[in-house]
């Protein structure tokens, strides 16, 4: 078998993957750059999130985030909170607009993981799992 033939499986299931993803967001609204903050804000609410922070983990400028997170403070997607202890760094939080957001995009990207894999039984996906994720110690972390 062929090493690229693999190497062009794997990166076409991701591409597919990625268009129904960036078809769910546009059904909520959303492009995929605000998804991605959706995201990762929802992944911190337990503590919020700054700016910089942020603009690192979805690997944007800190001008093009400005831009982004005054849009979804515009919907009411996410609200903006002054910390006690550091007025300087406004922390990032969803709004429960922008919780239902996340729950409706979940459900959608949970039907299409199910997608991926139909047809698979348990035990091929514990092996596909397997080979996958050798296949990813092969490489260098990013």
């Amino acid at each position: 078998m062929d090493a690229r033939k693999i190497s062009d499986l794997v990166r076409s299931i991701g591409i597919k993957q990625r268009m129904m993803a960036d078809t769910a967001l546009r059904e909520l609204g959303i492009n995929a750059v605000q998804g991605r903050v959706i995201g990762y804000i929802a992944d911190h609410q337990d503590h919020g999130v700054i700016q910089r922070e942020l603009a690192t983990a979805v690997q944007r400028r800190s001008a093009s985030i400005t831009s982004v997170l005054q849009g979804l403070e515009k919907r009411g997607l996410i609200e903006r909170r002054v910390p006690a202890d550091n007025a300087r760094n406004k922390q990032l939080y969803l709004t429960a607009a922008g919780k239902a957001m996340v729950v409706q995009y979940d459900s959608l990207a949970q039907k299409i993981n199910e997608q991926t894999v139909d047809g698979l039984t348990e035990a091929e996906m514990v092996d596909v799992i397997a080979l996958l994720t050798r296949l990813d110690q092969n490489l260098p972390e990013i």
